[in-house]
C-alpha cells in the first residue's frame, strides 16, 4: 500500500493575485478516435482525418495543409479552431476556421473565451516535465485575474500575431543553398557567396530587434528617436557622455510633455504650471510634471503614464540620470578621456534601463494631422505624418477615423486604450523660419501669454496662448 501526494499542493505562487486550477478554466478533450487503417477507407467509405503533429503546430494555418493521419491504428484526439493544442511549454491556440484534425498532443477547450491568455501562461510552464499525466496538467495553477481579463486577451492576441509575422518572415530568409535546384557546382558556389552577403545585411537589419538604442531610434517619437541616433553614432567619450545625457533628458521631455498635457486637461494651464517655465524648461522641470501627475491622482488618458514607477521604475532611473548630469557638469577641472569613458560606463546602464522601462513609447504614436476630410456621417479621412523614428522626413499616413481631428495638431494615438490626445500647445509642428523645413517644437519657456517652443536644432517658435484664469 502507498499513496501519492499531488505536487499542486506545494505550488508557490509567482504572482500576487488569485490562482485557480486549470481544470476550472479549460476542459481536457478525452474522446479518442481511431483513423481507418490502410485500405479500410476504400472499403467503408471513411475519410482519413488530417494529422496535427508537433512539428506542424506553429506552421499550419489550416487543417488542409496537414498530412493524412497514419493508418497504424493509434488513437488520436480531435481538435479544431479555438482549442488549445500542445504539451507543456509548447502550446498553440488554433485559429478560428482552422478546420478539424486529429492529434496525439493534449487538447484543451477554454471555458471562458480566454484561449490566448491560457496559451501564454501554459507556454511559460516548464516544470511539469515533457510528458505529464492529464491530471498533472489539469492541476496547473493559473492566475485567474489575468487569464479572464478581456483586455489582456486582446493584447496577447496582438502579441501572438507579431510573433507569427516575425516567424513567417524569417522562414523565407537565407534558405538552404542546396535547396535551390542548381546543378552546376560553380553556380552553387555563387549561391553561397550571395547568401553570405545577404547574411551580413540581415545582421544589420535585425539589430534594432536586439539593441535598445537602435530600437528607440527606429520606433520612438521623433524627439527621443533623433537623440538615440546621435548617441549611437557618437565615437569620442566626451561625445558619448553628452549624447547619453541629452537622450536621458529627451526621454524626460517627451514624457513630461504628455504629463503636462494631462495636467492641463484636468485643471487648465494654470499659473502654477506656467511658472515652471519662467526661466526655461530643465531636466528637473519635466520630472516635476511626472511627479505632479502622480501626486494629484489624475487617471491619465495616456494610460501608460501611470506605469512610470512600475517594473523598471523609469521615474527613478531618469532621476539618477539628472543627478549624474548635475554632479559631473559642476566639476572644477576638465575631465580626461579615461574619466569620461568611465562616466559613460556608469551612465549607460541607467539609460538602457530607462529606455526598456518606457519601451511602450514605440506603440504610443505622435501623429501630426495635416488634413481632416469629412467623408460620410460619422467617418473622416485623416492625412498627416507620424513623428516616429530619427529621420526628419516623417512617415506619411492616410487613414479613416470616426473622430474628427483638428489640422496642424499633434495627437498621441495610444489605441486601443482610448481617443487620441491633443498635445497643443505644448508640442507643435511648424515650418521653421530659419531653415525653411518642418520641425518638431516642444515647449521651453512661458512669458505671460507668449509661449516659446524649441526644436532639436535649437530653433525657436513663438505662439500666443490665452492667459490663465
Amino acid at each position: 500500500m502507498g499513496c501519492e501526494i499531488p505536487p499542486s499542493l506545494f505550488y508557490r505562487p509567482e504572482l500576487d493575485g488569485e490562482f485557480e486550477l486549470l481544470r476550472n478554466l479549460a476542459r481536457l478533450e478525452t474522446t479518442r478516435v481511431h483513423p481507418p487503417q490502410r485500405g479500410e477507407e476504400q472499403e467503408e467509405g471513411a475519410d482519413r482525418p488530417k494529422h496535427l503533429r508537433a512539428q506542424d503546430l506553429h506552421e499550419a494555418d489550416s487543417a488542409a495543409e496537414l498530412p493524412d493521419a497514419p493508418g497504424d491504428g493509434a488513437a488520436l484526439t480531435l481538435c479544431s479552431g479555438g482549442m488549445l493544442v500542445g504539451r507543456p511549454g509548447n502550446w498553440r491556440l488554433l485559429p478560428q476556421g482552422f478546420g478539424e484534425a486529429a492529434t496525439s498532443l493534449f487538447v484543451l477547450q477554454p471555458l471562458r473565451s480566454n484561449g490566448q491568455a491560457l496559451c501564454e501562461w501554459l507556454n511559460s510552464r516548464k516544470d511539469n516535465g515533457q510528458y505529464p499525466s492529464a491530471r498533472d496538467l489539469l492541476d496547473t495553477h493559473v492566475p485567474v485575474d489575468l487569464v479572464t481579463d478581456s483586455e489582456v486577451e486582446g493584447l496577447l492576441g496582438t502579441v501572438q500575431e507579431g510573433r507569427r509575422a516575425l516567424r513567417n518572415t524569417m522562414s523565407g530568409i537565407l534558405p538552404n543553398v542546396f535547396g535551390s535546384g542548381e546543378r552546376d557546382v560553380q553556380g552553387v558556389r555563387n549561391e553561397i557567396r550571395f547568401a553570405a552577403h545577404e547574411a551580413g545585411l540581415i545582421g544589420e537589419l535585425v539589430r534594432p530587434l536586439d539593441d535598445l538604442i537602435s530600437r528607440a531610434e527606429w520606433s520612438f517619437p521623433y524627439h527621443a528617436a533623433a537623440l538615440s541616433r546621435r548617441y549611437r553614432i557618437s565615437t569620442h567619450p566626451a561625445e558619448q557622455k553628452d549624447g547619453l545625457l541629452k537622450l536621458g533628458e529627451g526621454l524626460a521631455r517627451v514624457l513630461g510633455v504628455m504629463a503636462l498635457t494631462e495636467l492641463a486637461a484636468s485643471n487648465g494651464f494654470s499659473r502654477n504650471l506656467r511658472k515652471q517655465f519662467r526661466t526655461g524648461a530643465t531636466f528637473g522641470t519635466w520630472l516635476w510634471f511626472l511627479d505632479r501627475l502622480e501626486a494629484e491622482g489624475i487617471t491619465p488618458r495616456i494610460q501608460q503614464l501611470a506605469t512610470l514607477r512600475d517594473r523598471g521604475n523609469a521615474r527613478a532611473l531618469l532621476g539618477h540620470i539628472k543627478d549624474f548630469r548635475n554632479t559631473s557638469h559642476h566639476a572644477h577641472g576638465v575631465r580626461a578621456s579615461h574619466q569620461l569613458a568611465e562616466d559613460v560606463e556608469r551612465l549607460e546602464p541607467h539609460i538602457m534601463g530607462a529606455i526598456s522601462a518606457v519601451r511602450w513609447l514605440s506603440g504610443t504614436h505622435w501623429d501630426w494631422v495635416e488634413r481632416c476630410e469629412y467623408l460620410d456621417e460619422g467617418l473622416c479621412r485623416i492625412v498627416g505624418f507620424r513623428l516616429r523614428g530619427s529621420h526628419p522626413n516623417w512617415e506619411p499616413f492616410d487613414r479613416s477615423s470616426t473622430r474628427p481631428l483638428r489640422p496642424n495638431r499633434i495627437y498621441v494615438d495610444s489605441a486601443p486604450y482610448g481617443a487620441p490626445v491633443d498635445l497643443w500647445p505644448f508640442a507643435v509642428v511648424s515650418l521653421c523660419e530659419e531653415c525653411r523645413t518642418r520641425e518638431l517644437f516642444l515647449l521651453n519657456e512661458v512669458r505671460d501669454d507668449q509661449l516659446r517652443l524649441r526644436s532639436l536644432e535649437e530653433h525657436s517658435l513663438e505662439i500666443t496662448y490665452g492667459q490663465p484664469e
